[in-house]
């Protein structure tokens, strides 16, 4: 195909018209050779190579472009080099052997780079943003700041060899620093394996030219690493002239009382603030075990009777709860008295209404106040309260509402906030690295960078950097393809904070629950 480039061009040694361009066998990894050859005097005229080098580099010991870009997107995608095999396999192309770890080696220090130029703008960003707040504030001062902060590890259900924990300032939802944490080094693992054990003088030997590029930096538990992490996030904070004073994490307290104990701000105090979701989140759980040992005990409180705890039940209380704390940022009685009155509007009967903490007023979402408010008889309680629950069910649930509703928790939380951004981001990492994939350390801290910078600055800057660093050319598609992945992403952003969208994801969601909940078990472990 590619001699019809040469059809009817004449040799300049024979002058004959038979000219054609072929790919030798010679090959380099991805990149083949080509030349144009003369059939009838077999004089070979010139030859090329199907990728230039990087950085337009003639040596030989300067890996290709082309090379250096597939290595890249194997890692973006998440496949590895196990997918770049079976993508060569199936072009029919020599996949890459040993040249993939120098690679990615090279992409992960390229991305170390990228994502710390996007710290330091988001470090810029943030001082700005609390400035324009507080005029007062310096140029060097050290500023305290809201952050969210939450771990995430490599493996779920057994011991995790990676963990990573990430920084997320409240108010500009950028992530302002981060650390992977690693309690296993891969090449040492596979050198005692070669030189028969740790203990043996050859293994020994060898670790001394190792030690170096040593890839452990963590000795424990793996659920010790979030803690850990936070240590090293936190000591290191000063040097952007930084405090995170006010912590948002979820209900584990372990990192909240072991960077108190450290004093790592001195007489500075730490206050923590629980996720919203979280908090939820545990009213979904009391509820439900509720509901399990009620039946263990002979008291039914679940099941499809009417007032009874089904789960769709369960999830819209939650859901009650959630909207109850976030509707009263700063205000804990308004919560308190928010959250009390989604249960006793739901635990109210025709004989014992319950409805004086329920919001008055004739645009009230209490079909109780907006009768009286517009001077009509009120409506059976039976078919107006949407989220019923039975005068026996209520007197058990009302123990964890009391809990759950305490000035105390609700103290915690004041921002109203969740931990969404972080969850998102843990995402992303993990869409590049999956958990259900063996790796190394390399490639887990050049998925979190990646994703850093993609979460702060968008695919196409960060694209951009990335390529710039690794002195490979962007072309028109890429830059193009990221600028399209950037608007969808802010598209989609903006279509999920309609209230069509919201109304929606929840109607979904508990047509999803009924269907779960109403679906017989086909299959059980050890039943047939």
């Amino acid at each position: 195909m590619l001699s019809t480039l040469v059809k009817g061009l004449r040799c300049l040694e024979c002058g004959a018209a038979s000219l054609i361009i072929r790919v030798t066998d010679h090959r380099l990894g991805l990149v083949a050779a080509m030349e144009t050859v003369c059939t009838e005097c077999d004089t070979v005229l010139n030859s090329t190579l199907t990728s230039d080098r990087i950085d337009g580099s003639s040596s030989g010991n300067v890996p290709f472009v082309v090379v250096r870009q597939a290595v890249a997107a194997s890692m973006d995608m998440g496949v590895g080099h196990a997918g770049l095999v079976k993508l060569c396999r199936f072009l029919d192309m020599k996949p890459l052997t040993q040249t993939y770890s120098k690679h990615t080696h090279a992409i992960c220090e390229a991305n170390k780079i990228v994502v710390t130029r996007m710290l330091d703008d988001a470090a810029t960003v943030v001082r700005r943003v609390y400035r324009d707040i507080d005029p007062s504030i310096g140029h060097d001062d050290t500023i305290d700041l809201t952050v969210s902060y939450d771990g995430s590890w490599m493996t779920r259900g057994y011991k995790s060899h990676y963990g990573i924990g990430c920084v997320v300032e409240v108010i500009t939802g950028l992530v302002i620093d981060l650390q992977v944490m690693s309690l296993y080094c891969q090449r040492c693992a596979y050198a005692s394996t070669r030189h028969g054990g740790r203990h043996t003088a050859a293994f020994k030997d060898w670790y001394l030219t190792h030690e170096p590029e040593y890839n452990k930096n963590y000795e424990g538990a793996s659920g010790g690493m979030e803690v850990k992490a936070a240590e090293l996030l936190w000591t290191r904070s000063t040097n952007r002239n930084f405090r995170y004073t006010t912590i948002l994490s979820d209900g584990d307290a372990r990192t909240v009382t072991r960077l108190t104990n450290l004093r790592v701000y001195g007489d500075v105090e730490l206050h923590k603030e629980e996720c919203v979701n979280h908090v939820a989140k545990r009213l979904n759980t009391a509820l439900r075990k509720l509901a399990s040992s009620g039946k263990k005990a002979g008291v039914t409180l679940g099941g499809h009777g009417f007032g009874k705890l089904t789960g769709t039940k369960i999830e819209t209380l939650s859901r009650y709860y959630r909207m109850a704390v976030q509707t009263h940022p700063h205000d804990v009685n308004g919560m308190q008295n928010a959250i009390l009155a989604s249960f006793n509007h739901c635990s109210s009967t025709d004989e014992k209404p319950q409805h004086d903490r329920c919001p008055v007023g004739a645009r009230s979402w209490c079909f109780y106040q907006k009768a009286l408010a517009t001077g009509q008889e009120p409506g059976p309680h039976r078919t107006n309260v949407g989220t019923p629950l039975a005068p026996d069910v209520a007197e058990h649930v009302k123990e964890v509402y009391t809990r759950l509703a305490h000035v105390d928790l609700l103290k915690r939380c004041t921002l109203g906030k969740t931990q969404n951004a972080n969850e998102s981001l843990h995402s992303v990492v993990w869409g590049k690295c999956p958990k259900t994939s063996f790796v190394g350390l390399e490639r887990v801290v050049s998925a979190t960078c990646s994703a850093v910078s993609q979460f702060n600055a968008g695919i196409k800057v960060t694209m951009t950097n990335l390529c710039e660093v690794m002195q490979v050319p962007s072309g028109a598609h890429l830059l193009a393809s990221a600028e399209k992945a950037d608007r969808r992403r802010l598209q989609q952003a903006k279509r999920q904070t309609l209230a069509a969208s919201k109304e929606a994801r929840q109607a979904r969601f508990v047509a999803h629950t009924r269907a779960a909940a109403a679906t017989s078990t086909d299959y059980a472990a050890g039943e047939f």
